[in-house]
């Protein structure tokens, strides 16, 4: 687990900023949840949510490409701004950022731009003691279920590169199914904890 200092800093785009709160915002869970999250985004002096300016952009996104770093622009986004303020940490749910990102601070030999997982930055939340165990565990299988499947299923579609109508509706029941299966296996597992904890054996 990546430990963070109070100097470390921490920029993540806007797009992974909203996904916290449109997955937190999803049934069964409190939308209260989800402004609690919020709000410790915004009031957290590690965390600062940027937009880029898209020429500057374009020449970096070009230089992604030759390095075989191939990646859509909004990922893109991601590793241009910790580039250019040099940031300590890059924040993304999506783990091709991660894998990207982690080549290019290789490739680059940079001694900054270590990435985080969303649901990593939830843990060191709940380090800190800023947020309950129940709300890290239930975001984190959220996220999973409704973000992460999708990124897989996306990446294997730009994979195959095959834009067939009949193979786009395999890729769609296909991540369908396994957001079902998931769920077989996340209710169980949140109703036993749920037990656990009003039996006073877990941390909340």
């Amino acid at each position: 687990m990546l430990k963070l200092s109070k100097d470390d800093q921490i920029l993540i785009s806007s797009v992974n900023y909203e996904e916290i709160i449109k997955v937190a915002q999803k049934k069964p869970y409190s939308i209260s949840s989800a402004y609690k999250i919020k709000t410790i985004l915004d009031d957290s002096d590690n965390v600062e949510i940027i937009d880029d300016d898209e020429t500057d952009f374009n020449t970096f996104y070009s230089e992604l490409k030759s390095l075989n770093l191939g990646m859509s622009q909004p990922d893109g986004h991601v590793l241009f701004r910790a580039k250019e303020s040099n940031a300590d940490f890059i924040v993304s749910s999506d783990f091709n950022v991660y894998d990207k990102a982690s080549k290019f601070k290789t490739i680059k030999r940079l001694n900054y731009m270590n990435p985080m997982t969303t649901v990593t930055l939830m843990a060191y939340f709940y380090q800190q003691g800023k947020i309950k165990y129940s709300v890290f565990l239930e975001k984190t299988l959220r996220l999973y279920k409704y973000k992460e499947i999708d990124n897989m299923l996306e990446h294997l579609r730009d994979e195959l590169n095959d834009s067939k109508p009949e193979h786009n509706a395999t890729l769609n029941e296909f991540k369908k199914s396994m957001k079902v299966r998931f769920q077989d296996y996340e209710h169980p597992l949140l109703k036993q904890y749920e037990h656990l904890i009003a039996l006073g054996r877990l941390p909340t």
